[in-house]
Protein backbone atom coordinates (compact mmCIF):
# COMPACT_ATOMS: atom_id res chain seq x y z
CA UNK A 1 0.00 0.00 0.00
CA UNK A 2 1.29 3.44 -0.91
CA UNK A 3 0.37 6.44 1.25
CA UNK A 4 0.33 9.79 -0.53
CA UNK A 5 -0.08 13.00 1.45
CA UNK A 6 -0.45 16.56 0.27
CA UNK A 7 -0.29 19.57 2.58
CA UNK A 8 -1.42 23.12 1.88
CA UNK A 9 2.13 24.44 2.28
CA UNK A 10 3.76 21.84 -0.02
CA UNK A 11 5.56 23.12 -3.09
CA UNK A 12 4.30 22.40 -6.63
CA UNK A 13 5.60 19.24 -8.30
CA UNK A 14 7.85 21.35 -10.55
CA UNK A 15 9.59 24.65 -9.67
CA UNK A 16 8.20 26.23 -12.86
CA UNK A 17 4.64 25.01 -12.28
CA UNK A 18 1.78 27.32 -11.40
CA UNK A 19 -0.35 24.48 -9.99
CA UNK A 20 -1.25 23.95 -6.36
CA UNK A 21 0.60 21.28 -4.35
CA UNK A 22 -0.21 17.75 -5.46
CA UNK A 23 0.80 14.13 -5.42
CA UNK A 24 0.33 11.91 -8.44
CA UNK A 25 0.60 8.34 -9.51
CA UNK A 26 0.97 7.97 -13.25
CA UNK A 27 0.78 4.67 -15.08
CA UNK A 28 2.87 4.70 -18.23
CA UNK A 29 3.62 2.07 -20.82
CA UNK A 30 0.17 0.47 -20.73
CA UNK A 31 -2.34 0.58 -23.55
CA UNK A 32 -5.19 2.46 -21.89
CA UNK A 33 -7.02 2.96 -25.19
CA UNK A 34 -9.38 0.01 -24.72
CA UNK A 35 -10.70 -2.41 -22.11
CA UNK A 36 -11.99 -1.97 -18.58
CA UNK A 37 -9.77 -0.36 -15.94
CA UNK A 38 -10.19 0.06 -12.20
CA UNK A 39 -8.64 2.43 -9.68
CA UNK A 40 -8.99 1.86 -5.95
CA UNK A 41 -7.66 4.09 -3.24
CA UNK A 42 -8.47 5.60 0.12
CA UNK A 43 -8.94 9.30 0.70
CA UNK A 44 -9.08 11.65 3.66
CA UNK A 45 -9.90 15.32 3.16
CA UNK A 46 -9.58 17.65 6.16
CA UNK A 47 -12.36 20.11 6.93
CA UNK A 48 -11.78 23.42 5.18
CA UNK A 49 -10.13 21.93 2.11
CA UNK A 50 -11.96 22.99 -1.03
CA UNK A 51 -11.33 22.28 -4.71
CA UNK A 52 -9.01 19.32 -4.09
CA UNK A 53 -8.90 16.85 -6.98
CA UNK A 54 -9.23 13.30 -5.68
CA UNK A 55 -9.10 11.38 -8.95
CA UNK A 56 -8.51 12.29 -12.57
CA UNK A 57 -8.45 10.32 -15.82
CA UNK A 58 -6.57 12.10 -18.62
CA UNK A 59 -7.57 11.72 -22.24
CA UNK A 60 -11.07 11.90 -23.67
CA UNK A 61 -12.88 11.79 -26.99
CA UNK A 62 -13.35 15.54 -26.56
CA UNK A 63 -11.42 17.57 -24.01
CA UNK A 64 -8.36 16.85 -21.93
CA UNK A 65 -9.93 14.62 -19.26
CA UNK A 66 -12.51 11.88 -18.99
CA UNK A 67 -13.00 12.33 -15.24
CA UNK A 68 -12.20 14.75 -12.46
CA UNK A 69 -13.57 14.16 -8.95
CA UNK A 70 -13.22 17.20 -6.67
CA UNK A 71 -14.10 18.00 -3.08
CA UNK A 72 -15.98 21.24 -2.41
CA UNK A 73 -17.27 21.93 1.11
CA UNK A 74 -16.95 18.25 2.03
CA UNK A 75 -18.89 17.06 -1.02
CA UNK A 76 -17.48 15.18 -4.00
CA UNK A 77 -18.46 16.49 -7.42
CA UNK A 78 -17.91 15.39 -11.00
CA UNK A 79 -15.83 18.33 -12.23
CA UNK A 80 -17.67 21.30 -10.61
CA UNK A 81 -21.15 20.02 -11.37
CA UNK A 82 -22.91 16.76 -10.58
CA UNK A 83 -22.94 15.71 -6.94
CA UNK A 84 -21.26 12.32 -6.39
CA UNK A 85 -21.30 12.04 -2.58
CA UNK A 86 -21.65 14.21 0.52
CA UNK A 87 -20.13 14.52 3.98
CA UNK A 88 -16.59 13.43 3.16
CA UNK A 89 -14.66 15.83 5.41
CA UNK A 90 -12.55 14.36 8.23
CA UNK A 91 -13.15 10.69 7.51
CA UNK A 92 -11.48 7.95 5.49
CA UNK A 93 -13.36 6.78 2.42
CA UNK A 94 -12.62 4.11 -0.18
CA UNK A 95 -12.85 5.24 -3.80
CA UNK A 96 -13.28 2.85 -6.72
CA UNK A 97 -13.45 4.14 -10.29
CA UNK A 98 -14.33 1.68 -13.05
CA UNK A 99 -13.58 2.97 -16.56
CA UNK A 100 -15.03 1.00 -19.45
CA UNK A 101 -13.07 2.64 -22.26
CA UNK A 102 -14.80 0.75 -25.09
CA UNK A 103 -18.26 1.39 -23.62
CA UNK A 104 -17.48 5.04 -22.86
CA UNK A 105 -18.63 4.70 -19.25
CA UNK A 106 -17.15 5.66 -15.88
CA UNK A 107 -18.69 4.43 -12.63
CA UNK A 108 -17.72 5.76 -9.19
CA UNK A 109 -18.11 3.83 -5.93
CA UNK A 110 -17.58 5.27 -2.44
CA UNK A 111 -17.16 2.70 0.34
CA UNK A 112 -18.48 -0.01 -1.97
CA UNK A 113 -21.69 1.86 -2.88
CA UNK A 114 -22.31 2.97 -6.46
CA UNK A 115 -22.61 6.75 -6.33
CA UNK A 116 -22.25 8.01 -9.88
CA UNK A 117 -22.04 6.89 -13.49
CA UNK A 118 -21.47 8.87 -16.66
Amino acid sequence: MVMLKVYADDKPHDPNSHTQPRTEIRIKGLDYSSGVWQFEGYGFVPNGTSGAIISQIHGAASGATTLILRIYDGNMRYYRGDLVDTGLYDKWFRLNVIHDVDGGKVTVYIDGVRKYST
